[in-house]
Protein backbone atom coordinates (compact mmCIF):
# COMPACT_ATOMS: atom_id res chain seq x y z
CA UNK A 1 0.00 0.00 0.00
CA UNK A 2 1.69 3.27 -1.41
CA UNK A 3 1.74 6.05 1.45
CA UNK A 4 -0.89 8.39 -0.85
CA UNK A 5 -3.37 5.53 -0.23
CA UNK A 6 -2.74 5.27 3.61
CA UNK A 7 -2.96 8.88 4.14
CA UNK A 8 -6.42 8.98 2.41
CA UNK A 9 -7.62 6.06 4.04
CA UNK A 10 -6.63 7.10 7.50
CA UNK A 11 -7.92 11.11 6.85
CA UNK A 12 -11.24 9.99 5.64
CA UNK A 13 -11.89 6.19 7.33
CA UNK A 14 -9.85 6.97 10.11
CA UNK A 15 -11.13 10.39 11.90
CA UNK A 16 -14.17 9.58 10.85
CA UNK A 17 -14.79 5.61 11.51
CA UNK A 18 -16.42 5.35 7.92
CA UNK A 19 -14.85 2.99 5.19
CA UNK A 20 -13.94 4.69 2.30
CA UNK A 21 -15.55 3.69 -1.10
CA UNK A 22 -14.42 6.34 -4.12
CA UNK A 23 -15.90 6.33 -7.68
CA UNK A 24 -13.98 9.07 -9.64
CA UNK A 25 -12.70 7.05 -13.00
CA UNK A 26 -10.31 9.10 -14.52
CA UNK A 27 -9.11 11.29 -11.70
CA UNK A 28 -6.02 10.95 -9.48
CA UNK A 29 -4.03 12.80 -6.70
CA UNK A 30 -0.55 13.39 -6.47
CA UNK A 31 -0.15 10.98 -9.35
CA UNK A 32 -2.25 8.39 -7.43
CA UNK A 33 -5.19 7.15 -9.53
CA UNK A 34 -8.97 6.58 -8.56
CA UNK A 35 -9.34 3.13 -7.56
CA UNK A 36 -6.31 2.90 -5.90
CA UNK A 37 -8.03 4.38 -2.37
CA UNK A 38 -10.31 3.24 -0.07
CA UNK A 39 -11.26 0.30 1.15
CA UNK A 40 -13.19 -0.64 -2.13
CA UNK A 41 -13.63 1.83 -5.23
CA UNK A 42 -16.79 1.46 -8.01
CA UNK A 43 -17.12 2.70 -11.60
CA UNK A 44 -20.43 2.98 -13.13
CA UNK A 45 -20.76 2.04 -16.64
CA UNK A 46 -24.05 3.46 -17.36
CA UNK A 47 -24.67 5.14 -20.28
CA UNK A 48 -23.91 8.85 -19.47
CA UNK A 49 -20.47 7.77 -17.76
CA UNK A 50 -16.70 8.45 -19.11
CA UNK A 51 -16.59 4.80 -19.94
CA UNK A 52 -19.74 2.76 -20.53
CA UNK A 53 -20.92 -0.70 -21.40
CA UNK A 54 -24.64 0.64 -21.47
CA UNK A 55 -25.70 0.01 -18.17
CA UNK A 56 -23.37 -2.21 -14.49
CA UNK A 57 -20.40 -1.24 -13.21
CA UNK A 58 -17.31 -2.51 -11.64
CA UNK A 59 -16.03 -3.01 -7.80
CA UNK A 60 -12.31 -3.20 -7.47
CA UNK A 61 -11.13 -4.86 -3.93
CA UNK A 62 -8.06 -5.54 -1.87
CA UNK A 63 -9.24 -7.20 0.80
CA UNK A 64 -9.40 -10.85 -0.37
CA UNK A 65 -12.09 -11.54 2.26
CA UNK A 66 -14.24 -8.64 1.47
CA UNK A 67 -13.65 -10.25 -2.69
CA UNK A 68 -15.17 -14.33 -1.92
CA UNK A 69 -18.11 -12.14 0.38
CA UNK A 70 -18.90 -9.97 -2.85
CA UNK A 71 -18.06 -12.95 -5.44
CA UNK A 72 -21.34 -14.92 -3.31
CA UNK A 73 -23.45 -12.13 -3.08
CA UNK A 74 -23.24 -11.15 -6.90
CA UNK A 75 -24.21 -14.81 -8.16
CA UNK A 76 -27.47 -15.44 -6.39
CA UNK A 77 -25.82 -16.14 -3.10
CA UNK A 78 -24.34 -19.04 -4.32
CA UNK A 79 -20.65 -20.06 -2.83
CA UNK A 80 -17.54 -21.00 -5.55
CA UNK A 81 -17.09 -24.79 -5.65
CA UNK A 82 -21.13 -25.49 -3.79
CA UNK A 83 -23.14 -28.18 -5.43
CA UNK A 84 -25.24 -27.01 -8.98
CA UNK A 85 -27.93 -24.37 -8.42
CA UNK A 86 -27.53 -24.07 -4.41
CA UNK A 87 -28.48 -20.86 -3.63
CA UNK A 88 -27.23 -20.61 0.31
CA UNK A 89 -28.31 -17.01 0.80
CA UNK A 90 -30.90 -14.73 -0.61
CA UNK A 91 -29.08 -12.40 -2.90
CA UNK A 92 -28.66 -11.13 -6.60
CA UNK A 93 -27.23 -11.22 -9.94
CA UNK A 94 -24.37 -8.59 -10.89
CA UNK A 95 -22.16 -10.05 -13.70
CA UNK A 96 -21.86 -8.59 -16.95
CA UNK A 97 -22.08 -10.53 -19.81
CA UNK A 98 -19.23 -10.75 -22.44
CA UNK A 99 -20.34 -8.25 -25.38
CA UNK A 100 -20.35 -5.71 -22.28
CA UNK A 101 -17.20 -6.79 -21.08
CA UNK A 102 -15.89 -6.72 -24.44
CA UNK A 103 -17.30 -3.09 -24.78
CA UNK A 104 -15.69 -1.87 -21.70
CA UNK A 105 -12.31 -3.00 -22.32
CA UNK A 106 -12.23 -1.75 -25.46
CA UNK A 107 -12.91 1.98 -23.62
CA UNK A 108 -10.74 0.90 -21.29
CA UNK A 109 -7.50 0.70 -23.55
CA UNK A 110 -8.61 4.47 -24.41
CA UNK A 111 -9.34 6.03 -21.64
CA UNK A 112 -7.04 8.67 -21.29
CA UNK A 113 -8.66 10.19 -24.70
CA UNK A 114 -11.55 10.00 -22.95
CA UNK A 115 -10.93 12.15 -20.10
CA UNK A 116 -9.00 14.28 -21.84
CA UNK A 117 -12.39 15.16 -24.05
CA UNK A 118 -14.12 15.73 -20.80
CA UNK A 119 -11.61 18.10 -19.13
CA UNK A 120 -11.86 19.99 -22.98
CA UNK A 121 -15.65 20.30 -21.75
CA UNK A 122 -14.87 21.38 -18.59
CA UNK A 123 -11.99 23.59 -19.23
CA UNK A 124 -14.27 25.16 -22.44
CA UNK A 125 -17.48 26.17 -20.01
CA UNK A 126 -15.16 27.51 -17.16
CA UNK A 127 -13.12 29.92 -20.22
CA UNK A 128 -16.36 30.92 -21.96
CA UNK A 129 -18.33 31.35 -18.81
CA UNK A 130 -15.61 33.63 -16.77
CA UNK A 131 -17.11 37.07 -17.40
CA UNK A 132 -19.74 36.28 -15.09
CA UNK A 133 -18.99 36.81 -11.38
CA UNK A 134 -19.23 34.32 -8.84
CA UNK A 135 -19.91 31.03 -10.41
CA UNK A 136 -18.38 27.68 -8.90
CA UNK A 137 -17.25 24.80 -11.13
CA UNK A 138 -15.39 21.71 -10.31
CA UNK A 139 -12.69 22.27 -7.87
CA UNK A 140 -9.17 21.02 -9.42
CA UNK A 141 -6.83 21.62 -6.95
CA UNK A 142 -3.08 22.01 -8.29
CA UNK A 143 -2.36 18.04 -7.39
CA UNK A 144 -5.61 16.70 -8.83
CA UNK A 145 -5.97 15.53 -11.93
CA UNK A 146 -10.23 15.50 -12.32
CA UNK A 147 -11.89 13.21 -14.59
CA UNK A 148 -14.31 15.93 -15.06
CA UNK A 149 -17.31 13.34 -15.95
CA UNK A 150 -20.01 15.99 -15.82
CA UNK A 151 -19.46 20.33 -15.49
CA UNK A 152 -21.21 21.17 -12.51
CA UNK A 153 -21.82 25.24 -11.87
CA UNK A 154 -23.07 26.60 -8.82
CA UNK A 155 -24.36 30.29 -9.21
CA UNK A 156 -23.95 32.81 -6.00
CA UNK A 157 -26.73 33.30 -3.79
CA UNK A 158 -26.74 36.47 -4.98
CA UNK A 159 -28.07 35.63 -8.16
CA UNK A 160 -31.68 34.26 -6.43
CA UNK A 161 -32.18 31.34 -8.21
CA UNK A 162 -32.89 28.13 -6.78
CA UNK A 163 -31.76 25.27 -9.02
CA UNK A 164 -35.29 24.19 -9.78
CA UNK A 165 -35.82 27.76 -11.40
CA UNK A 166 -32.22 28.17 -13.12
CA UNK A 167 -33.60 24.97 -15.44
CA UNK A 168 -36.56 26.22 -16.10
CA UNK A 169 -35.41 29.47 -16.81
CA UNK A 170 -33.06 27.64 -18.91
CA UNK A 171 -35.34 25.10 -20.69
CA UNK A 172 -37.14 28.08 -21.71
CA UNK A 173 -34.54 29.24 -24.26
CA UNK A 174 -33.66 25.57 -25.22
CA UNK A 175 -30.95 25.10 -23.01
CA UNK A 176 -30.88 21.36 -21.55
CA UNK A 177 -29.33 20.86 -18.04
CA UNK A 178 -29.63 18.73 -15.14
CA UNK A 179 -29.57 19.50 -11.16
CA UNK A 180 -27.02 18.93 -8.79
CA UNK A 181 -26.97 15.75 -7.18
CA UNK A 182 -28.82 15.89 -3.49
CA UNK A 183 -27.41 15.00 -0.43
CA UNK A 184 -28.58 11.70 0.55
CA UNK A 185 -30.13 12.20 3.63
CA UNK A 186 -32.67 14.92 1.85
CA UNK A 187 -34.27 12.20 -0.18
CA UNK A 188 -37.45 10.50 0.42
CA UNK A 189 -36.08 7.12 1.37
CA UNK A 190 -34.30 8.84 4.68
CA UNK A 191 -36.69 11.47 5.42
CA UNK A 192 -36.63 10.34 9.34
CA UNK A 193 -33.10 12.02 9.18
CA UNK A 194 -33.62 14.84 7.00
CA UNK A 195 -33.59 17.45 10.00
CA UNK A 196 -30.64 16.36 11.60
CA UNK A 197 -28.57 15.98 9.10
CA UNK A 198 -29.75 19.13 7.34
CA UNK A 199 -28.42 20.89 10.25
CA UNK A 200 -25.25 19.00 10.15
CA UNK A 201 -24.61 19.68 6.87
CA UNK A 202 -25.16 23.35 6.01
CA UNK A 203 -23.03 22.97 2.56
CA UNK A 204 -23.86 20.35 1.28
CA UNK A 205 -27.64 21.59 1.26
CA UNK A 206 -26.67 25.29 0.38
CA UNK A 207 -24.55 24.26 -2.54
CA UNK A 208 -27.56 21.69 -3.54
CA UNK A 209 -30.09 23.48 -3.62
CA UNK A 210 -27.84 26.48 -6.49
CA UNK A 211 -26.24 23.63 -8.86
CA UNK A 212 -26.90 22.75 -11.93
CA UNK A 213 -25.16 20.10 -14.42
CA UNK A 214 -24.16 21.35 -17.76
CA UNK A 215 -24.72 19.32 -20.73
CA UNK A 216 -21.62 16.76 -21.49
CA UNK A 217 -21.64 14.53 -23.93
CA UNK A 218 -18.76 12.75 -25.30
CA UNK A 219 -20.18 14.17 -28.78
CA UNK A 220 -20.83 17.93 -27.73
CA UNK A 221 -19.34 20.58 -30.29
CA UNK A 222 -17.84 23.66 -29.44
CA UNK A 223 -20.46 25.49 -31.48
CA UNK A 224 -22.93 23.47 -28.50
CA UNK A 225 -20.96 24.52 -25.86
CA UNK A 226 -21.30 28.36 -26.56
CA UNK A 227 -24.66 27.75 -27.48
CA UNK A 228 -24.95 26.63 -23.71
CA UNK A 229 -22.85 29.63 -22.29
CA UNK A 230 -24.31 32.03 -24.16
CA UNK A 231 -28.27 30.68 -22.49
CA UNK A 232 -26.56 30.91 -18.81
CA UNK A 233 -25.10 33.62 -19.52
CA UNK A 234 -28.46 35.39 -21.05
CA UNK A 235 -30.95 34.30 -17.45
CA UNK A 236 -28.12 34.70 -15.29
CA UNK A 237 -27.24 38.03 -16.63
CA UNK A 238 -31.06 39.26 -16.48
CA UNK A 239 -31.56 38.14 -13.29
CA UNK A 240 -28.32 40.59 -11.67
CA UNK A 241 -29.39 43.18 -13.86
CA UNK A 242 -32.69 42.95 -12.18
CA UNK A 243 -31.64 43.53 -8.76
CA UNK A 244 -31.95 46.85 -7.21
CA UNK A 245 -28.49 48.82 -6.76
CA UNK A 246 -27.89 48.30 -2.54
CA UNK A 247 -26.08 51.20 -3.06
CA UNK A 248 -28.71 53.84 -4.25
CA UNK A 249 -30.94 55.62 -1.88
CA UNK A 250 -33.84 54.16 -0.38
Amino acid sequence: MNSMKQTVKSKVGGKHGVPLIEEAVGSALQGTKAGEFGIASVFSFHRTKTMTTGEGGMLLLDDHRLFERCTILRDHGRHPGSATYLNEEVAYKYMPFNVQAALGYAQFQRIDDLVAKKQWILHSYKEKLADLPELEFNIEPADVVNGAWITAVVPAASYGFGKHELMEQLAQIGVPSRPFFYPLSSLPAYLCAQEIYREKNPVAYDISSRGINLPGAMILTEAQIDFVCDGVRRVLSVARDAKPNEGAAA
